[in-house]
């Protein structure tokens, strides 16, 4: 079992399973997190397969809560947090871009802002995890994606609870289990309410504290704003409406009132 580690600025290549931290777990993970790079490459007759911000692959029913990652990902299954996994999450969330590549030895790529492929057998529940990868989450070669779970391979129940991803995170989406509601910052508090892993705050995205409460060190502040986005409105001379993303403004969701009054002739 893993807990309490952090790791800044990761650079990992595994030939077969890649993770920041892990590159095969059998058990749990809890209160980690990561930044950096993650790839899973392949080399002579050995086939590049998972790779995650945090975990590669995760097998035997394995738990993953209350942890983040902002590396880049780049593998067949690839994902935010974990690249493929015999168990579930909760409490995760992930912003760095996730690239599925290609295929694994055995079936087709898939690419997830938080786990790449799901395999399960039992009955599982996936709650509270937000994808935050505003810079994309893509496949190559006919792969599958989601902004919460690339693909799913369930042979019980899965119960999605709660499971939210950003505005900014570029495709057309709609709001499937496997792709998640869209976030607001009232959202992201579910993080930390009821749940002493996290701090919130109307500024930053959530980091990790310890048993204390005090942040764990090494964390860096991301600002909210760049990983929810919101939108602004403009009128061009023609009185034509544009309208377009920033990171400066209301957060999505918000109602925003205006009164346009036209120039006299």
């Amino acid at each position: 079992n893993i807990s309490n580690i952090g790791i800044n600025g990761a650079n990992v290549t595994g030939l077969k399973y890649a993770g920041a931290l892990v590159g095969c777990l059998y058990g749990t993970m809890e209160r980690c997190w990561s930044s950096g790079s993650v790839t899973a490459a392949s080399s002579g007759t050995q086939t590049a397969e998972a790779a995650g911000g945090l975990v590669g692959e995760a097998t035997g029913g394995s738990t993953i809560s209350n942890c983040y990652s902002t590396a880049t990902v780049t593998a067949p299954l690839a994902g935010g947090v974990v690249g493929c996994l015999n168990g579930t999450f909760s409490y995760c969330y992930a912003t760095g871009k996730v690239t599925s590549n290609g295929n694994p030895s055995s079936g087709s790529g898939a690419a997830g802002g938080i786990c790449g492929k799901l395999n399960t057998s039992t009955d599982v529940t996936i709650k509270n995890n937000f994808a935050l990868n505003k810079e994309g989450i893509v496949a190559q070669e006919s792969g599958s994606v989601g902004r919460i779970i690339g693909n799913v391979s369930a042979g019980g129940t899965i119960t999605y609870t709660d499971n939210y991803a950003s505005a900014l995170i570029a495709g057309d989406w709609s709001e499937t289990d496997i792709n998640g509601k869209l976030c607001t910052f009232d959202k992201l508090n579910l993080l930390s309410q009821d749940n002493t892993a996290f701090k919130c705050d109307a500024t930053y995205l959530p980091k990790l504290v310890d048993g204390s409460s005090s942040f764990m060190t090494g964390q860096t502040d991301l600002k909210l704003l760049d990983y929810i986005g919101g939108g602004s409105i403009t009128i061009t001379s023609s009185g034509n409406f544009n309208f377009s993303a920033t990171k400066e403004s209301a957060i999505f969701g918000d109602t925003v009132k205006f009164t346009v009054t036209p120039e006299s002739e």
